[in-house]
């Protein structure tokens, strides 16, 4: 076995991104052996209020100063969590929206010593701009399909898209199989294109099933975490694909 270049006295320090239930990141304090060993998570953000995946963290809303949560009693395994809620952003241009939303994250960022963002279900597109604040640290995200099947017609990535359409993407093509696929999230690329990392095992598609039987199994085998553990794993032992 490889000799991981983190450990329990260097851990990778990871920020999560989410929207939703974070439900890899879940998956990986359960099952991964490598959580809080050879990587660590420092803090997360969400998007929504009321994301079911917050209940997992301790929650802050995005007006605590850094000096606050300084002085926070918090136990030292918790993990903080910003809220960063989208719905309160006013612009009606969604370009300048996204713009103002991702200039404050990188201000929060400011609060946190970490390593890596890893996006758990996170919904909003990732600005380049943003991308290139934060080089030469990285951005990895989950995604629910395999990102290695090309469309012959297209000769780019088929099943491409958020959870439900690139699901229903799946279900439409009539292939029997699928499996969740980590990347990195690189600066110039079309959704879903950055270099993948690590894949999940193989899981069938039962005839009939609907996205949402689909995603709820995937959930219940951890497939979207097993792909980010393995990815995880490969970044810390520098076997990981090597992008600038």
């Amino acid at each position: 076995m490889n000799t991981l270049l983190f450990s329990s006295q260097n851990p990778l320090r990871v920020f999560v991104l989410f929207s939703g239930k974070a439900t890899a990141i879940q998956y990986l304090r359960r099952m991964d052996p490598e959580y809080n060993y050879s990587y660590t998570i420092v803090g997360a953000l969400t998007t929504h209020k009321k994301a079911p995946g917050s209940a997992f963290f301790i929650t802050h809303t995005n007006n605590i100063d850094s000096e606050t949560r300084r002085k926070k009693n918090i136990k030292k395994e918790s993990i903080s969590c910003e809220i960063l809620d989208w719905k309160t952003f006013q612009s009606e241009n969604i370009e300048h929206k996204r713009k103002e939303y991702f200039q404050k994250i990188l201000e929060i960022l400011v609060s946190y010593d970490f390593d890596i963002i890893v996006c758990s279900g996170f919904h909003l597109r990732i600005p380049d701009f943003f991308i290139k604040s934060i080089s030469p640290k990285k951005i990895v995200n989950t995604h629910p399909t395999d990102l290695s099947v090309i469309n012959i017609t297209t000769r780019k990535r088929w099943f491409i898209g958020l959870w439900k359409q690139a699901i229903q993407l799946v279900l439409d093509s009539g292939i029997g199989e699928s499996r969740s696929t980590t990347h990195y999230i690189t600066a110039g690329n079309d959704i879903d294109d950055g270099e993948i990392i690590a894949q999940s095992q193989w899981f069938g598609l039962v005839l009939h099933e609907n996205r949402e039987q689909v995603q709820d199994r995937m959930v219940r085998m951890g497939s979207d975490g097993e792909a980010l553990a393995r990815a995880l794993y490969m970044i810390c032992n520098e076997t990981a694909p090597r992008i600038n």
